[in-house]
């Protein structure tokens, strides 16, 4: 159970889209194809103010798209899905490989994880503890991660508030945002670059053992400016699990934004409920 954070952290980190061309789309989406290094001068550090950046992170309240999603690992699995978030209360995935038909769906909620198997009739539910090894993360902090917007553990969305926990490292191509402190056993840093865009994201043990320097990145690309402020329109994660590599994409595409939504979030009647070890034999 003590993989589990690792294995459903990047889960809920997917993000991504289409090829980077400059497009816009009717709910007000904007991405950026010319890499923010283009911009750079010759050896100029970028040294944004942190609060510059959090003035700019949007606010929003619910979350509809489409897309595919990838996962690579001892086995291999694609598929398309549809996703909904109401910020702050839950992340809902449903598995739609064919014909637009669910198979299987995935739901943080409350204070619970789910998980259902539709094909075998069967699903996992457990205390959302089991998705942060201990550590008390938030749903917020969950869809901030998912989405590409900047997060400081532990106080919430990056605002001006909380702007003076996170401090600068420059770069010629952008900057890193890393905590003034320590969070609870492990630390993160964003990558961002000179468009003030996510572009990666790094969490760590604060005390890594060899070999296990990094527990997962995430690397962001195609950003794009939404009702939520900038977010990534393309992830690639990669991360250990089991002693093996494991990698996941996504793929999002229509995105709509503060709609009202009505997910079915109730475990399903009928189903046998199956130990959360079985989980780990699709890796």
């Amino acid at each position: 159970m003590k993989h589990l954070f690792w294995l459903l952290i990047p889960l809920l980190m997917l993000v991504g889209c289409k090829s980077q061309q400059k497009s816009s789309d009717r709910r007000g989406v904007t991405t950026f194809n010319q890499p923010a290094s283009a911009n750079a001068s010759a050896g100029a550090l970028y040294t944004p103010d942190v609060r510059v950046l959090a003035a700019k992170q949007g606010t929003w309240t619910t979350l509809r798209t489409g897309g595919n999603i990838t996962f690579k690992g001892s086995q291999s699995f694609s598929s398309g899905m549809q996703m909904q978030m109401e910020r702050g209360k839950y992340i809902y995935i449903s598995l739609r490989p064919m014909l637009g038909i669910e198979v299987g769906r995935f739901v943080v909620y409350d204070d619970k994880v789910m998980l259902v198997d539709k094909v075998h009739k069967q699903y996992i539910v457990e205390d959302a503890s089991v998705l942060t090894n201990g550590v008390p993360i938030t749903i917020e902090t969950l869809q901030d991660i998912f989405l590409g917007r900047i997060h400081v553990l532990g106080s919430g969305s990056l605002n001006s508030g909380n702007a003076k926990k996170l401090k600068v490292e420059g770069r010629a191509d952008g900057a890193t945002l890393v905590p003034t402190d320590r969070y609870k056993g492990f630390t993160y840093s964003y990558a961002i670059d000179r468009n003030n865009a996510v572009t990666a994201l790094e969490v760590r043990p604060a005390e890594a053992t060899a070999g296990m320097e990094n527990e997962y990145r995430v690397n962001y690309s195609n950003s794009s400016i939404s009702p939520a402020g900038y977010i990534a329109q393309k992830a690639s994660i990669a991360t250990i699990l089991k002693n093996k590599p494991f990698n996941i994409s996504l793929n999002l595409k229509d995105l709509k934004w503060n709609q009202e939504l009505k997910p079915d979030l109730s475990e399903p009647d009928g189903y046998a409920k199956m130990s959360i070890d079985k989980l780990f034999l699709m890796f």
